[in-house]
Order: C-alpha cells, then sequence, then structure tokens
C-alpha cells in the first residue's frame, strides 16, 4: 500500500473574547507561566514573519539582562513544545535557529482575530465604492458576530511594558476596524459614512454605528477643516433614535416594498442570503437569475433578499411579479405600475419604462417569470440604457443573457451545522407550523426522528415541508411518515392563502410541466429508469437523451447536476415524472434489458480493477450506482438470465462485505436465495446466494439461520460437485465455528478447505482458509502454527493485494505478538491495519482494531491512551450497531478502570457488556465481560459474586476450547483459593498457565506471581489436563 500521507499541521485558536487553542483539534493547555501562553498566543497572531530571539526576549523581559531574558525565552519555549507534544503525534511545529524563531511553512492556521480582520477588510475594500448600490448586510452580521470580546482579554504581563503596548494597540486596531478603515477609504464621502451606518443599525450594531459616526466626524473636522453635512446630521439623528427607541427611521424619500407576507419566520438560507447579496452590491454583476424547481423558496428568498436592501439602494427596491406576463409590453406596464411613476403613460410602456430607469440606483425584484424569451429581451433593453439598474428573477430556468448570474436553488439544509443545535435548517421549518399546545406527541423523541427523516424524504424542499407539517396537524407522524415512504399524495392542502401551485406537489410539478415540449416530457419521464445518479453516457445508451436535452432539463430545475459528470432527480420530480411515462410494453422491455447492460458492464469493469489501491475506489464506484444495479439484478432474475446473475454475486458480495454492510447484506443475498428457488438452472445463483448472506449473518451474530444457509449450499454444492462453491462454504462453516462452535471444528473445516483450494488453484479460499487456521490456532493456544499460518495468509494477500484480508491478517499477527508479551511489534502491526480499514472505510474492522490497540497500551500501562482507543472503538461500534463489538469495548473500559482501582466503575461497565452479550448470544463478550467482573468483585471483597463468575467462565471456556479465557479464568480461580487459604495442587495447575502458549504474556506474568506467594513445599506436585483443572477448580470453588 502507499504510505499514508503525514496530517497537516492546523493551529485553531479563538483570542475574541477568549483564550483557546487547538492543534489538530487536540486543546493545547498545561502552560505553566502566563508568559509561556502570552508568547505563544504573540506568535501566532504574528505568524506570518521569522522572530529575531533578542527582540522576543526584549518584548517579554524587557527589565532583566539581555542573557536572562533570552534564558527565560528558551524556557518558555519548552514549555510551549511540552504542551503541544502533548497532542501526540503532531511532529515539529517551530524552526528555529540560534538567533530565531518562526512557524513550519506547512503549518496552517485559522485564528478568529486574524480571521475577523482579513474579511472586515476584504469586504470593505470590496464595497466602499458603490455607495448607491446594496451591501452584503448578512456577511457584515457574521463578521460583527464573530467579534465576541476583547482581544486575549485574559492576558495581562505588568511587567512587560512592550507587550502590553503591542496589545493594547492590536485591539485598538480591532475595535475601530470597521469605522476606520472606510474613513480611509473614502473619507470625503458623506453618503458612503451614512450608509454603513444604515447598515449598521440594521444589524443592531448601535455602538458601532456611533463610533463611526466619530471617527468620520473628527476627520471631516480635523482634516478636510468642514463641519459635517445634512447626511452625517441626519446619520447621527438616526443614532440617537436608534439609542431611544430601539428602531430605525425608514428613509422618507423611498417606496414602500410590496413584498409578500407570510405566516411563518424565514428560515436558513444564510450562506444563499450571502452570496446574493455581495452579487447585487457588485457593480459589475447587473442580471440574476434565482432558478429551482417548484416548492424550492425562490419567491420567498428573494422577497427576504428585496427586505435585507430595502434601505441600501439609492433610489429604492422593488419587488414585482411578473406571472402571466408573456409580452415585454405586458412586463414593462406591470413594472411600471410597480414603482409607482407620476408621468402620464403614453401608449408605449416600454419607453416609458425606459425613461424612469434611466440613472436610477434600484433593485429590481421580478419574482415568477413566465415567459424567459419576453424577460430576457426586457432585461437586456433595461441593462442598455439603465446602467445602475439591477435585476433579480426568479424563474424556472435562466434567461440565458451574456453577463447573467444563475443562483440555482436547492432544498434546506437536513443536517444541522450547529453542534449545540441538533435540528436541521429543514427540521425548524417543519415544527415553525406545529402548535406545541395541541399536540402533545412532539415531546417524544421518535418524533424529532420521524421529522428529520420526513425532511429527508422530501431532501428539504420547503413546499413539500410545509405540507407535510399541515398533515402533521391531521394524522401521527409515525402515520405520515409512512405514507410519504410509500408516495407523496398525501402533500396537498385546501389553504386559500396558499397559491394554487402551492396547494399540493402536484400541482407545482404540473406547473413545471407544462413549460416542456413534447420530447423534453417524454425525455424526462424515461430517465426516471435511473435509480441512482447517472451519467450523459448511460443516459444516451440507456433513455436516448442527449446531452444537450439533459442540459436543457437541468437548466429548467428539472435534473441536479452534481458540476462533475452525472445528474440526478430531486425525489419529488422524479415520483411524479415517473408517473407520466407512457412507453409500450416493448419499449419498457427494451429500455429494462440496455439498463440491465449497461450496469451489469459497469461492476464489472469496476470489479476487474479493484486490486490494492483501487479497492477503495471500487467501493465508491458501486455504492454510487449501487441501487441501479440491484435494479438490474431484479431484471435478470426475472427474465431467467442465470447466467448473468452469477456474474454479479461475487462483485456484489465483495462491496458488501468490504465496507462491512453485514446487516443489509445479508438481508439481501438471503431474499435473492429465496428468489432464485424457481428452476433447475437457478440452483447455482441459489447456492451462492445462501453461502454469501450465511457469512454476511455470522457477523451480526445471527448463528442458526447461517448454519441452516450454509448446510444447504455445502450440500448441494458437493452433489453438483462445484468445487469452488464446495471450498467457499467450508471456509464458511470454519468461520461459523469460530464464532459460536469450538476452535477444534473450525480447524477441521479451514484444513479441508485448504486442501482443497491448494488443489483447484483457489488461490482466494487458500488465503481465507490459511486466515481461519490461524485464527483458530490462536484461540487453542497454537501459537507457533497460527504464526506460520497467518505469515502465509499475509505473503498471498500481499500477493493478491487484497487489502481488506491484509488488514484482517495483520491484526491476528498483532495478537499473536501480544501473547507473546511483544506489545510494540503488535502496535505495529495494529498501525498497519488500521490505516488499511480506514483507507477502505471498513468501519468493523476500524472498531475491533481501535479496541486491540486500546488493550495493547493497557499491557504498556499507557492508560490515558488506551481509554481513547477504547472508546474510539465503542463510538464506532454503536454507530455500525455492531453489538458484539460494542459489548467488547464496554468490557475493556471496565478492564481499564479496575487497571486504576476504581473497581465500582469496573463493574458498572462489565455489567452493561454481560447484558449486551447475553442478549445477543456472543460468546466472546460473554468471556470478557465475565472475568472482570470476577477480578472485580473480588478486590470489592465480594468473593461469593466473583465465585460465580469465575464457574461459568471455566465452564464456558472449556466449551468453545478459548485458552487464552479458560487461563484467565485459572488464574483468577488460583487466586480466589488461595485468599479463602486453599493451596493444594494450584502450583502445578499455575505451572501449567505459565508453560502454555495459549496464555497471553500478561496471565503467565500474573500466574508466576501466583506461584511465588505458594509454600515452597506446595510447588512441585503433579501435573493434570485441562478438564481435570477445570473440575478441580469449580468444586475446590463451591466448597469455599
Amino acid at each position: 500500500m502507499t504510505e499514508t500521507p503525514v496530517k497537516p499541521l492546523i493551529i485553531k485558536a479563538r483570542f475574541l473574547g477568549s483564550s483557546e487553542i487547538n492543534l489538530n483539534d487536540c486543546p493545547v493547555g498545561g502552560f505553566t507561566t502566563q508568559k509561556a501562553k502570552a508568547l505563544f498566543a504573540y506568535l501566532v497572531l504574528e505568524n506570518d514573519r521569522t522572530h529575531a530571539r533578542g527582540t522576543l526576549a526584549a518584548l517579554f523581559w524587557p527589565d532583566v539582562p539581555e542573557q536572562t531574558a533570552l534564558h527565560n525565552l528558551r524556557q518558555a519555549l519548552s514549555t510551549i513544545r511540552k504542551s503541544l507534544d502533548n497532542c501526540g503525534g503532531c511532529g515539529t511545529i517551530f524552526c528555529a535557529d540560534r538567533d530565531s524563531i518562526s512557524f513550519q511553512s506547512d503549518v496552517k492556521f485559522q485564528v478568529d482575530a486574524l480571521e475577523f480582520e482579513s474579511h472586515m477588510r476584504a469586504l470593505l475594500e470590496r464595497h466602499s465604492g458603490s455607495p448607491d448600490r446594496g451591501f452584503p448586510i448578512h456577511l457584515l452580521s457574521r463578521l460583527l458576530e464573530q467579534y465576541k470580546g476583547e482581544l486575549l482579554v485574559s492576558v495581562s504581563l505588568p511587567d512587560a511594558d512592550l507587550f502590553e503596548d503591542w496589545l493594547v494597540l492590536k485591539r485598538e486596531s480591532l475595535n475601530r476596524l470597521a469605522a476606520e478603515l472606510l474613513v480611509k477609504l473614502a473619507p470625503w464621502d458623506e453618503d458612503a459614512h451614512s450608509r454603513l451606518i444604515r447598515v449598521l443599525l440594521q444589524l443592531s450594531q448601535g455602538n458601532a454605528a456611533l463610533a463611526h459616526y466619530n471617527s468620520a466626524a473628527r476627520y471631516i473636522r480635523d482634516d478636510l477643516a468642514l463641519e459635517p453635512g445634512r447626511q452625517m446630521h441626519k446619520a447621527l439623528t438616526d443614532i440617537n433614535n436608534y439609542v431611544d427607541t430601539g428602531e430605525i427611521e425608514r428613509v422618507g424619500t423611498l417606496a414602500p416594498i410590496n413584498i409578500p407576507m407570510y405566516a411563518t419566520l424565514f428560515i436558513g438560507r444564510v450562506r444563499e442570503l450571502e452570496m446574493l447579496e455581495d452579487w447585487v452590491s457588485n457593480p459589475a454583476c447587473r442580471i440574476i437569475t434565482i432558478t429551482g424547481p417548484g416548492g424550492s423558496g425562490k419567491t420567498r428568498l428573494a422577497a427576504k433578499l428585496a427586505e435585507s436592501q430595502q434601505t441600501l439602494f439609492k433610489d429604492g427596491v422593488f419587488f414585482i411579479s411578473i406571472a402571466g406576463c408573456l409580452n415585454i409590453n405586458q412586463l414593462s406596464s406591470i413594472i411600471l405600475g410597480s414603482v409607482g411613476t407620476v408621468t402620464e403613460r403614453s401608449t408605449d410602456a416600454l419607453d416609458e419604462l425606459l425613461q424612469w430607469s434611466c440613472n436610477r440606483y434600484s433593485l429590481l425584484v421580478l419574482d415568477n417569470v413566465d415567459s424567459c424569451g419576453e424577460a430576457a429581451l426586457l432585461a437586456a433593453r433595461l441593462t442598455e440604457s439603465a446602467p445602475n439598474l439591477t435585476f433579480v428573477f426568479t424563474s424556472y430556468t435562466r434567461l440565458d443573457l451574456v453577463g447573467e448570474k444563475v443562483f440555482p436553488l436547492g432544498g434546506l439544509s437536513t443536517s444541522s451545522a450547529d453542534l449545540k443545535d441538533s435540528l436541521s435548517d429543514a427540521a425548524r421549518l417543519f415544527y415553525a407550523h406545529l402548535q406545541v399546545e395541541s399536540q402533545p406527541e412532539i415531546e417524544h423523541p421518535e418524533f424529532a426522528q420521524n421529522v428529520s427523516l420526513i425532511c429527508e424524504l422530501v431532501e428539504g424542499l420547503p413546499l413539500a415541508i410545509d405540507l407535510a407539517a399541515g398533515q402533521a396537524k391531521r394524522m401521527s407522524i409515525t402515520d405520515l411518515l409512512g405514507e410519504l415512504q410509500q408516495n407523496l399524495d398525501v402533500l396537498r392542502s385546501q389553504s386559500v392563502n396558499l397559491p394554487e401551485r402551492h396547494r399540493s406537489i402536484q400541482a407545482s410539478f404540473e406547473n413545471a410541466w407544462r413549460h416542456l415540449s413534447d420530447m423534453q416530457r417524454k425525455s424526462l419521464s424515461v430517465l426516471t429508469s435511473f435509480q441512482s445518479p447517472f451519467t450523459p453516457q448511460a443516459a444516451h445508451q440507456i433513455c436516448g437523451v442527449s446531452p444537450a436535452d439533459l442540459r436543457d432539463l437541468a437548466g429548467q430545475s428539472l435534473l441536479t447536476w452534481d458540476a462533475h459528470e452525472r445528474y440526478r432527480f430531486h425525489r419529488v420530480i422524479g415520483i411524479y415524472a415517473h408517473e407520466k411515462i407512457t412507453l409500450s410494453k416493448e419499449e419498457s422491455e427494451q429500455i429494462s434489458s440496455q439498463h440491465a447492460n449497461w450496469f451489469l458492464d459497469q461492476l464489472l469493469r469496476y470489479f476487474s480493477d479493484r486490486s490494492g489501491e483501487r479497492f477503495s475506489i471500487f467501493l465508491i464506484n458501486v455504492a454510487s450506482v449501487l441501487p441501479d444495479i440491484l435494479k438490474c439484478l431484479n431484471w435478470l432474475i426475472l427474465i431467467h438470465d442465470w447466467q448473468r446473475v452469477q456474474q454479479i454475486i461475487l462483485p456484489l458480495y465483495t462491496y458488501y462485505e468490504g465496507r462491512s454492510l453485514f446487516r443489509e447484506g445479508s438481508a439481501l443475498f438471503a431474499n435473492l436465495a429465496h428468489a432464485c428457488d424457481v428452476e433447475e438452472n437457478s440452483l447455482i445463483c441459489r447456492v451462492m446466494f445462501s453461502s454469501r448472506a450465511a457469512l454476511l449473518m455470522v457477523r451480526i451474530q445471527q448463528f442458526s439461520k447461517a448454519m441452516e444457509l450454509i448446510e444447504f449450499a455445502l450440500a448441494n454444492a458437493k452433489a453438483k460437485n462445484w468445487q469452488d462453491e464446495i471450498a467457499f462454504s467450508l471456509n464458511a462453516m470454519s468461520n461459523h465455528a469460530l464464532v459460536c462452535k469450538n476452535s477444534s471444528t473450525a480447524e477441521e473445516y479451514a484444513r479441508e478447505a485448504l486442501n482443497l483450494s491448494r488443489e483447484i488453484h483457489n488461490a482466494e479460499e487458500e488465503a481465507r482458509a490459511l486466515y481461519n487456521l490461524g485464527y483458530a490456532e490462536t484461540n487453542k493456544g497454537d501459537i507457533t502454527k497460527a504464526a506460520e499460518d497467518l505469515t502465509l495468509c499475509r505473503s498471498l494477500s500481499e500477493e493478491q493485494k487484497n487489502w481488506g484480508r491484509l488488514s484482517n491478517v495483520l491484526n491476528r499477527l498483532a495478537d499473536v505478538a501480544s501473547y507473546r508479551g511483544d506489545f510494540n511489534q503488535s502496535l505495529q502491526y495494529y498501525d498497519e491495519a488500521l490505516k488499511i480499514a480506514r483507507a477502505m472505510e471498513n468501519r468493523f474492522s476500524e472498531s475491533l482494531i481501535t479496541n486491540n490497540i486500546g488493550t495493547a497500551y493497557v499491557e504498556l500501562k499507557q492508560y490515558s491512551s488506551a481509554e481513547e482507543y477504547y472508546k474510539k472503538s465503542l463510538t464506532v461500534c454503536r454507530e455500525i450497531r455492531d453489538y458484539e463489538g460494542e459489548a467488547i469495548a464496554l468490557s475493556n473500559l471496565g478492564e481499564l478502570a479496575m487497571a486504576i482501582k476504581d473497581f465500582k466503575k469496573s463493574v458498572e461497565y462489565n455489567q452493561l457488556a454481560l447484558e449486551i452479550s447475553k442478549e445477543i448470544e456472543s460468546d466472546l463478550g460473554e468471556r470478557s465481560a465475565r472475568i472482570i467482573l470476577a477480578e472485580s468483585y473480588r478486590e470489592l471483597g465480594d468473593k461469593k459474586a466473583a465465585e460465580n463468575e469465575v464457574i461459568l467462565l471455566l465452564e464456558m471456556a472449556e466449551q468453545t476450547e478459548s485458552r487464552n479465557f479458560f487461563h484467565r479464568g485459572v488464574v483468577e480461580a488460583c487466586h480466589l483459593l488461595m485468599e479463602s487459604g486453599f493451596v493444594e495442587s494450584l502450583a502445578d495447575i499455575l505451572n501449567a498457565t505459565i508453560q502454555s502458549e495459549g496464555a497471553e504474556e500478561s496471565t503467565r506474568i500474573k500466574a508466576q506471581t501466583l506461584l511465588g506467594q505458594l509454600p515452597p513445599d506446595k510447588q512441585n506436585e503433579q501435573k493434570m489436563d485441562s478438564k481435570h483443572m477445570t473440575e478441580f477448580l469449580k468444586n475446590q470453588l463451591k466448597k469455599t
């Protein structure tokens, strides 16, 4: 595998109102002195240059001799490095020599104070030259919100005057940035000053507005020797009025905007508003078109934009609905009526509009374009004669004008960007429609989950969310979700205050459908054959739709383009477009056949190019078209094309196994096996689906069903002499035995699979058999043989470039190294295995390996690292619903708690682990929990509980041939007996553990320690086999 790239070093710092520094998301703390903390903050804030050591020493220690100051500087830098080292594996961050110090060139910085300064400068420099038109008010609001308080508010160094002077200047620079910069860029322009003051007042920034006024007035008096004029006096009156009343006086010369009123608050769209405000305030941007599917909120967004800009265009902002206007005269007439011209109307509305618009700084928001050609013609004429006019259109498609900026509007976000707020924008819109007092189910956790699912189903489409929330008042949220998972017919309303086209999702779609030609309608409907995003090549090959047709449909917001190579349907549009299909039976079968041919070829091509580093690309490619691959498979089963069904099985199984999708994969393959139970020719497919479903079921502890399927597959494969399938099924039997029966049975099946695989030259099954052998031999304590077989498996996996199996075998080799007590070697193996698992996005393997890394760190007594990895494993297990892994991680956290003498916490963790393990019938989880519970109970003085746990563990370990847990149980049993005063025969038993390869090094050490505590005359007794040991120890424990 290629070497994993070094993780970049990123310093994130919050210095405004606080003092927090993180290195690669790890908090940097532990500064032993205030000066070390201040020095690091200074270096971060001044990171763009190299600092002379002498200068730094004088800055922070001005009152001591130079050599003492330099010594103090070295000590402070050493403290900083130690604090950074605590973040682990971050490498060298400084570039230093005897004379100077700086940061390494590849270190990246995200510092709130520097970002505030940089963005504010860019904002004001960009917009200072156009005082008569617009301003990105929401962007300025976000920047001002970043200013949480004074720079480095908690830092003070009274004995470092030069540093204090620097800090004061830096604070003042940030405090006065907005005002001083505008004065510097346009100091003579009273209109620019008053305009910014209006912006600040709109943002409720009264103090900032007053600071700006004072700064500007001072410049006008002192530098221009003038008194502030009428506009500045008006601005001061506005400020005083705002301070007194909290309200902003509207500019009297501007006409009120006739924007639509809504019953709910405007929610979300922060990024969209920031971008649109940036565009309308840019003199180079004259024509903007907001496009999007019906119900996406184009009108609402345009109205909000008009509202935010209403005082910022000198000659006014106008929101005008142009629905139903089909020619340029109608458009001109309705615009004239809306802008309120007082001149006598001429017969030529366009000519009168051209006269009105000349030299006006206005924003025209023209909503709901019906005729794109006529709207484009109007915009072209007006922009020629009115250079200061700005247009915003809402339309189903672009106007296709030179210089036009198009803003495609999608749905609201269905995930929360704010960690403090669990609700997404889409969910907040849903809740805005509800009445809490009349819907008690809102308080239930399931309600919020169902709301999120509904928002995801409609992909955040605002109209669909509005209508769904309306139905939530009439039916339970669970029933509503069930209806929407079937179809969207429930999304309708009879509300008279909704436009007709917004009273149902279907009506909204029909409004777009009527703008399409017959050819476009056919193309759109037939493209619903795709179940996932599709390429232009696939659309042309399967549906006969050209790339130009796709671009047209995307331009009308009926398809979504990913800006690379794929198109997709919004779910709402896809459902209704599919209902419009009018194909004959022959045409439908032809498209299904072409669809199956295309996606089978795609799958086989991806599968043939999966070795080595390409495996993760194979997984990504399959995931991107998986719904279409499954549709292809179902079609081939329907027409009984068993040869091609067989071609799909191995690539599809490889995908589900590689992605650790055991639950989804096992259910799918079991259903497909049942679907193949139709005729003799389909038996091979049924056998292959069954054996692979079984192997996936084993991973999620569905043991009985898995055994039934494996036995069916093996019996039929043997009857038909399908040797490759016999080898696969034997390995599946071995794997099943490993996790729920015993290691001897697993070894027998693996040995048979190995011999057959070598005979038929099936390297894939040979490697699988070697892995199972090594696993079984490890469990049985035959560590030498295990190492040999696993090393052979590793060689084969590397030859085949099968990184998935290589990750697993490295994990097992690490276990072998742990048995031998070589934990540094085991950590190297684990690290290699983890890199592969993460590169392949195999979360099941990731959870297993991180858990094992934690155990190695426990043995090395590096407890903080152990806890970190155990918790990572626990998190992943819960996310992927790996219940056995969750139980093991909890058990190991309990063992960690025991190592640091927190025995009560250890019991809590392991009682929960035991509960989960018993529920899912996980022997491994149960054994792990019981041994740690036994040790913890003994330490807490509850010997009876400890004895019960040990007895149960010894019985389980003997039945499952788990040598490691057997020896751990033996040592704990001896410990309990010795504390009770019983020592007979224990030396022989402890010696057997010390000499066994099946015991981990830590277990042998414990046994050696106990053996040393026995009287000398009790250390030379007769040997006993494991069965007799178990019975002897159980009987003695029961007696005590």
